[in-house]
């Protein structure tokens, strides 16, 4: 009996080591499981029976105005911070000068010697053209030479040559000085017109670079009033017409809406900027661009967020039931009713 028992314990095992998994799984599968994320806003209704929609970007009336440095250099002076009004010509940051400012020591010290090379050309064309003057009406040739005078002359009008060519390098020399003079104030970056600073990105002792790809020290941009930049896909901007409705809900919150008041129209389609934000992305997808602006005592935005934009177009006579939905998100889409425009 002992024996019969013995020979069974390797069938039973085997029967646990299939079974067991079988059962352990889904527990293990239902441990892991992450909980479900809370729903989604609910995307925002069209107020119109026919329409075409689009994503749009808040940004500032003047468009957001990205001041660069001039030139490569480390920031010595951020004389503003994000959320400060300026003024034109204000001062926002000043790069290192040290090195400019020799090289207008420099040259401004050039520019004496050239003054100096100019007294001391004046003073010989002076005497090379009185000893001409002393013999130019002596006719006599036993008194003055015909060679001797013909030789005062050419030397007077060689030193007049030596006097045009020291003026020549003093204007050079003067224009060197006041170039560099130039390169020294563009280290001084100003306000290009009255705005807001709407981000900074160095602090003094950091480097603005030039090079491409880069984040520019100072964005700024007019806040006083506020426009909507609304990227409509090019496959339905044919439907698109100025000056009609508009309508913008606030991206994750439909009760936040506002009309919008057509602006322009920019009507090269560009390439539509890929959604990680980055300056140079670009995809398939093109856009024509149109700016709204908006009141913004009816709704509190600011720049950079997203709209869900709505456009009223004339109803087309025949169209299907559904022209397409108006994905949240997306570059633009267009929709009619279900049972067709009215």
């Amino acid at each position: 009996m002992n024996l019969r028992r013995f020979f069974r314990l390797p069938y039973v095992l085997i029967v646990l080591a299939i079974l067991g998994p079988a059962f352990l799984l889904p527990q293990v599968m239902r441990s892991n499981r992450q909980p479900t994320p809370p729903p989604a806003a609910p995307p925002a209704a069209a107020p119109f029976v026919s329409y075409i929609a689009g994503t749009g970007t808040v940004e500032s009336s003047s468009v957001n105005l990205n001041i660069s440095a001039p030139v490569s250099g480390i920031v010595t002076q951020m004389s503003v911070q994000a959320g400060q009004h300026v003024r034109r010509g204000q001062l926002l940051f000043r790069l290192d000068s040290r090195e400019a400012g020799a090289e207008l020591l420099r040259r401004r010290a050039a520019v004496e010697v050239s003054r100096s090379a100019v007294a001391a050309a004046e003073a010989n064309a002076l005497e090379a053209q009185d000893q001409f003057q002393r013999v130019r009406d002596i006719g006599d040739t036993r008194v003055v030479s015909v060679e001797e005078r013909r030789h005062r002359e050419l030397t007077a009008l060689a030193a007049d040559k030596r006097l045009e060519s020291a003026r020549a390098d003093l204007r050079a020399a003067e224009e060197n000085a006041r170039a560099q003079a130039i390169t020294v104030s563009r280290l001084d970056v100003v306000a290009p017109i009255d705005a807001e600073v709407l981000q900074v990105n160095v602090r003094e002792g950091e480097l603005a670079s030039t090079l491409a790809g880069v984040r520019v020290p100072v964005v700024l941009g007019n806040t006083e009033r506020l426009h909507v930049r609304v990227e409509i896909d090019e496959n339905i901007a044919w439907r698109f017409v100025p000056s009609s409705k508009a309508r913008g809900f606030l991206r994750g919150n439909k009760d936040l809406a506002t009309d919008l008041q057509y602006v322009r129209l920019e009507p090269l389609l560009v390439g539509k900027t890929s959604l990680t934000g980055g300056a140079t992305e670009r995809v398939d997808t093109r856009v024509l661009q149109v700016i709204y602006a908006f009141d913004q005592s009816t709704l509190r935005a600011y720049p950079g967020m997203l709209l869900d934009v709505f456009i009223e177009t004339p109803a087309l006579a025949g169209a299907p039931s559904k022209a397409g939905a108006a994905p949240m998100g997306a570059a633009a889409a267009a929709q009619t009713p279900p049972n067709g425009p009215r």
